[in-house]
């Protein structure tokens, strides 16, 4: 079905493609029109749905997929995270995919008419009226969540038992390599203590005749090699410290970027207003905004979308290298000619290094490229949809955590008391930013000529140093 034609289908935020015959889901038309919240794919012929139906349609509210032929729903469809009705019935559905505990804001299910299994169709009940099918979707997902958890204490129990096992393991071959250990250094001393009795009386007798004459010297010897090997010790901390402040300074400063960058979206997400009521009016537009980074990610993350991007970042760093190269080439032979009147012909060791430059540069572009296609054969749509579920799954942690922890007064009034100040502070930093910024307006261009004028002297330092040396 052509993109034109779903578009009239479209009324208002309702996306109608019920009884067209309709074999297979025309998933792209349908994503291209995210304004449709509601989509009806009732009475149609459809066995089966896209694998990727739930990544692509993550803005549904509605669905309605009954009278249909499907016998199963595909492994993204609890990525519908929006989803409050969803109607499946008269199909060939015999079991409902676990994964279907994500949907949280399910509010209504029909799911009656189909051959289920006589376990999950107790738990969910008849669906024969409104109210019905509202407690069988919160039965499913509690139902699913249930099974989830004990999954989750089943595994945990289990590693734990495989941690203690190999605990006891490692601590009784540490018994018994201690014990070999120990028999081992028995026999040693046992060994070595005859010959040292033997070498005893001749050792007293030559320490005796030799403490005279080489006390002073030897002294000397040991304590200047000890001196040594202190200065190499803390060299070597000097400089493994000095590596470690350096590397800790840039991750502080990635971190500060980072706590920025955030403060800065939430302050946006809140308008100003750090109220309860702020927060919560804020919840949707978090909602909107992730939906919105969503939807981009998935689209730049199609594999035509990633082979334009990858060639035009190809193309992009080609012509920056063409010109970084010609700027060094150009460099290098006015240098070269500058050199030479000193030093005489310099050609048969530049043109080495033009070689090996020339040769590093088709190495890096064929490395590059072999980069490029791995990436092309990567499945980055699969790892988007494990960390959308993942960052839904918190995120929906998270609010029903805050929510709770607002119903303590303590902690609202403590919040209150905390968004009061935070507000205080902001305006306190942007006035302080305002006095900065026209301080540095003022003084900026003195301390501008200042630099200049010691760099221009350093330069010139540093040429007449050079000249000096050549001649």
């Amino acid at each position: 079905m052509a993109i034109n034609n779903i578009r009239e289908k479209l009324d208002d935020d309702q996306l109608d493609l019920s009884m067209m015959n309709l074999k297979e889901v025309p998933l792209k038309d349908i994503a291209s029109v995210p304004r449709a919240t509601t989509l009806d794919l009732s009475n149609n012929l459809l066995r089966n749905l896209p694998s990727n139906f739930g990544s692509q349609l993550t803005h549904l509210v509605k669905l309605d997929l009954s009278s249909n032929k499907l016998t199963s729903l595909p492994s993204t469809f609890h990525l519908l995270v929006n989803l409050k009705h969803l109607d499946l019935y008269n199909n060939q559905l015999k079991d409902l995919p676990p994964s279907l505990h994500h949907l949280k804001h399910l509010r209504f299910l029909d799911i009656k008419n189909n051959p289920l299994n006589p376990e999950l169709q107790k738990i969910i009940g008849q669906c024969l009226t409104q109210k019905e099918c509202e407690s069988a979707a919160k039965k499913l997902i509690a139902h699913f969540t249930r099974e989830k958890n004990l999954a989750l204490s089943q595994e945990m129990a289990n590693k734990a038992k495989e941690a203690h096992e190999q605990q006891q393991q490692q601590q009784q071959q540490k018994v018994e390599s201690d014990a070999l250990r120990q028999r081992t250094e028995k026999k040693t001393v046992k060994k070595d203590k005859q010959p040292e009795k033997k070498q005893t009386k001749t050792q007293v007798e030559t320490n005796s005749s030799t403490r005279n004459t080489g006390s002073s010297g030897g002294s000397f010897t040991s304590k200047s090699s000890n001196n040594k090997n202190r200065r190499q010790a803390a060299g070597e901390r000097s400089s493994g410290s000095s590596w470690c402040s350096f590397m800790g300074l840039i991750n502080l400063m990635l971190m500060a970027c980072i706590a920025t960058a955030a403060g800065w979206c939430l302050h946006l997400h809140l308008e100003g207003d750090y109220s309860q009521a702020g927060w919560q009016a804020a919840v949707p537009r978090f909602q909107k905004s992730f939906q919105k980074l969503q939807n981009l990610t998935a689209e730049a993350l199609q594999p035509e979308n990633l082979k334009k991007t990858g060639q035009v970042m190809y193309k992009s760093a080609s012509v920056s290298l063409g010109y970084a190269g010609d700027a060094v080439q150009k460099t290098a032979y006015a240098a070269q000619d500058y050199l030479e009147v000193y030093t005489g012909d310099l050609t048969p060791y530049t043109s080495q290094v033009s070689r090996v430059s020339r040769q590093a540069y088709e190495w890096t572009t064929v490395q590059c490229g072999a980069v490029y296609e791995w990436l092309l054969k990567q499945d980055w749509q699969g790892m988007w949809d494990a960390t959308v579920t993942f960052c839904y799954a918190i995120l929906n942690k998270l609010q029903e955590w805050w929510t709770e922890l607002l119903k303590n007064p303590t902690v609202r009034s403590a919040w209150n008391a905390l968004c009061e100040f935070t507000v205080s502070a902001i305006a306190y930093i942007r006035q302080l930013m305002h006095s900065l910024i026209g301080y540095l307006y003022n003084v900026g261009p003195v301390w501008a000529k200042i630099i200049r004028d010691n760099t221009m002297s350093a330069v010139t330092s540093v040429k007449d140093s050079v000249q000096s040396m050549l001649k």
